[in-house]
């Protein structure tokens, strides 16, 4: 990561830097002109998916108000997109990286509201009885993971869902 490479004075410069490229990108994506509905659909994809990296960035690099709000903006797309394959795992990705903003502001409350809306998500999805969701980056990607891998990869991201969700029980007393 070339993040351990930035000098002292400047702990964030490389995030900053992929912070700028990602921006770049969603601009890119934003001035895309889809024609087809399949189209419009995975640039939907890709722009909520570069919203949730720079909502992702902006934590690593102690921004929460800009976190959340690209979270939002992510999810305002996602909402455009009920259906889309691609979809489950982001949720589930955007909503555990939320509650860790909420948790560190003190909301510990609003925290716990998110977890819960995941943990309800997967259990959705797995009483769907569909096969296993695709990961949310494979919007960029020209091959595409295998069902087993996609299992595993939901599955470790439902893990972080509890790890947090016990970390906020813990915190708010909850047994």
């Amino acid at each position: 990561e070339l993040s351990k490479e930035d000098p002292p004075t400047e702990p964030f410069k490389s995030k900053y830097a992929g912070r700028n490229m990602l921006k770049s990108a969603l601009q890119r994506a934003q001035a895309f002109n889809p024609s087809t509905d399949q189209e419009i659909s995975r640039i939907r994809c890709a722009q909520a998916t570069i919203f949730f990296y720079i909502g992702q960035v902006s934590v690593d690099v102690e921004e929460p108000k800009e976190a959340e709000k690209n979270f939002q903006y992510c999810l305002e797309i996602l909402a455009l997109e009920p259906t889309n394959k691609y979809n489950v795992s982001l949720l589930l990705h955007v909503h555990n990286l939320q509650a860790t903003v909420w948790s560190g502001r003190g909301d510990h409350d609003k925290a716990y509201q998110l977890l819960e809306k995941a943990k309800e998500l997967h259990a959705g999805y797995l009483h769907s009885k569909g096969p296993p969701p695709r990961a949310y980056d494979e919007i960029f990607m020209d091959e595409e993971f295998s069902s087993e891998e996609r299992d595993v990869m939901f599955e470790k991201l439902y893990t972080n869902t509890l790890f947090y969700l016990a970390q906020v029980y813990g915190v708010r007393g909850d047994n």
